[in-house]
């Protein structure tokens, strides 16, 4: 009896884990294949040269890639900041903010409702009658959060400009002050909690 225990408590956890990393993958793709990513990392690279007064080119500074980039979006359809810092030797400017989506606001969309799909297959495969189907959907948090931490590091961009008269290197990635309690918990748990209560919902239609 314990045995079989441990057993559905490794399934549940195990298994919620793994959706939980592989929603958060196919949600970036999603993003990434439905965002204008090339035109809005343009405007970045635009931006960056008119705050710079030369192209980016002359100052050694090559823009970020696509999938960076795109990265960035991703972590902003989940209202996540990014941090950007400029550091030389006259000292350190950091600043937190969002850079927003732009027009394309049904991005935000994406997130959740992947979330609260995963959820509601999670409890749906496993079937758990001793444990709520809520807390088995919230089950996948633990994936989703891992692969967001992950994430802050992967989509990182870091470049160093220099001219005659001083050398700046300029990083941007994704803040762990938003990815971990916004993205990586209350979105897999609220979202994953409801596809669970979904689920019980639809087996209730059904007595």
């Amino acid at each position: 009896m314990v045995r079989d225990l441990l057993s559905d408590r490794v399934l549940r956890y195990g298994g919620g884990t793994l959706l939980g990393a592989v929603t958060y993958w196919i949600s970036f793709l999603l993003v990434y294949v439905l965002a204008e990513v090339e035109r809005m990392r343009s405007s970045f690279a635009s931006g960056l040269r008119v705050g710079l007064g030369a192209p980016l080119s002359s100052v050694g500074i090559s823009p970020p890639g696509s999938l960076t980039y795109a990265g960035w979006i991703f972590y902003e359809a989940h209202f996540s900041a990014t941090t950007a810092s400029v550091s030389n030797s006259f000292g350190r400017l950091s600043e937190t903010d969002t850079m927003g989506v732009g027009p394309q606001t049904y991005l935000h969309l994406i997130p959740p409702l992947l979330l609260i799909g995963a959820g509601l297959l999670l409890a749906r495969l496993l079937r758990d009658t001793d444990t709520p189907s809520t807390f088995t959907g919230a089950s996948i948090a633990p994936g989703y959060l891992l692969m967001a931490v992950a994430g802050a590091f992967l989509f990182t961009w870091s470049q160093t400009a220099q001219n005659q008269f001083a050398t700046a290197t300029i990083s941007m990635h994704p803040s762990l002050l938003f990815a971990v309690p916004v993205m990586g918990l209350l979105y897999p748990v609220l979202c994953g909690g409801l596809g669970g209560f979904l689920y019980t919902l639809t087996r209730i239609a059904r007595l």
